[in-house]
């Protein structure tokens, strides 16, 4: 777990730290708990800024480095500000113990320097913070010679001032919490974003038959979108919904080649935006998950009813105790709708919407129907009933003790 994030600057002042924020500077709860480590207790910042940056000949590349158990991980950057005017050197430095693995540090530094230098470049913005910290710095006083005496109130400073400083704590935060994925806007410009925990789920596991549901609202990804994407994508997000349609008929909708909504939809599933299922039809049968109790939760069930007009989750959930077409599951609940007083319709694409909102929390799960030759002698047919959330290819259903 990554300890603490650190932010170093080389100029005519030479080295600075200009900002170094560990785990006992929360981001909500400030508080005045030392460091109790001896190492980042005993250095001072001047000394911290001359080890965390390199020879310029080594900038643009990784940096690593390695004191008693501590290791000191980033990305140094050379970039030239927006007007030409002069060169600068920067290190965006985490602070992780020697056993720890470094791959995602290394990926989140290499991002978020690649970031500060695109923002350099353009508007000055690394200067323009270099400045702000510099004046925190020097009106909190430089006189303590531990971090523990001269970081804290600079720290507390640096959170009203300066936004470079709040962004450092932010992807602190998403590190050390392990978060699914790190998306920040630097100078709420570049979008600097990665996944932590990526779900290699790779192309050839999609198949033209399989529909996409989304894991969020079609209208809210759209507006995460950044403002350079692809309208080829923006084109898919809008015509993937509802999951009643196969990627082939998908991608006649969208006037896009198979090959390319393949690719996005598996973009889509990489990044837990979407799960590949079955196409929702009537004849699909579909069963309550065995996990569904332990799912369920108060939040869950308030947001049932929000969304859907007051409709009770449990109840509707009752509905697929028995493993049935979807077609009988939705005749059998507009009966009992019927034969009470607070009559809610579920006509046509709303009840296809509740289907898609169990899928999407894994309360229920869809069951396929498969046949499994049993005697090599005499063909004999037999019906299974094998549970699962999306539709691979079948012979993966079939165990090896079946096989034989």
């Amino acid at each position: 777990m990554a300890y603490g994030v650190a932010l170093v600057v080389s100029g005519s002042r030479g080295n600075r730290l200009l900002f170094l924020s560990t785990e006992c500077l929360v981001v909500n709860n400030f508080t005045t708990e030392s460091i109790n480590e001896p190492l980042l207790n005993e250095l001072s910042p001047k000394i911290l800024a001359e080890l965390l940056i390199p020879n310029p000949r080594a900038t643009n590349r990784q940096f690593n480095l390695t004191v008693d158990q501590w290791r000191f991980l980033g990305h140094c950057k050379s970039c030239t500000n927006f007007e030409a005017s002069s060169q600068t050197i920067f290190n965006v430095v985490f602070v992780i113990m020697g056993s720890v693995a470094d791959t995602i540090c290394h990926h989140v530094t290499d991002r978020v320097a690649a970031g500060l230098a695109h923002e350099e470049e353009r508007v000055g913005y690394l200067s323009n913070q270099t400045m702000v910290m510099m004046q925190v710095l020097e009106e909190e006083g430089e006189g303590n010679e531990t971090l523990h005496g001269s970081m804290f109130p600079y720290l507390m400073m640096l959170r009203r001032q300066c936004h470079l400083a709040c962004l450092l704590q932010r992807v602190l935060q998403c590190v050390k919490e392990k978060k699914l994925y790190v998306a920040e806007r630097i100078n709420n410009w570049s979008l600097v974003s990665m996944l932590q925990h990526p779900n290699k789920l790779g192309d050839d596991l999609v198949r033209p038959y399989h529909a996409v549901l989304l894991l969020e609202d079609g209208n809210k990804l759209l507006s995460e979108l950044p403002t350079y994407c692809s309208p080829t994508f923006v084109r898919l997000l809008k015509v993937v919904s509802p999951p009643t349609r196969s990627l082939e008929q998908i991608s006649v909708d969208a006037d896009l080649p198979l090959g390319l909504v393949v690719q996005l939809v598996a973009h889509l599933i990489e990044w837990r935006k979407a799960i590949a299922i079955a196409p929702l039809s009537e004849n699909n049968v579909y069963s309550t998950s065995q996990h569904a109790q332990e799912i369920i939760t108060e939040e869950m069930k308030s947001q049932f009813e929000l969304d859907f007009n007051n409709c009770n989750l449990i109840e509707f959930l009752s509905h697929f105790s028995q493993p049935l077409p979807l077609r009988d599951h939705q005749l059998d609940y507009q009966m009992r709708l019927s034969d009470t007083e607070d009559h809610v319709s579920t006509e046509g694409g709303q009840f296809v919407q509740m289907v898609g909102w169990l899928l999407r929390r894994h309360l229920i799960i869809q069951v396929h129907v498969v046949g499994m030759i049993v005697n090599s002698y005499s063909i004999v047919v037999t019906h299974l009933y094998i549970c699962c959330t999306s539709m691979p290819s079948l012979g993966g259903f079939i165990s090896d003790q079946q096989r034989r």
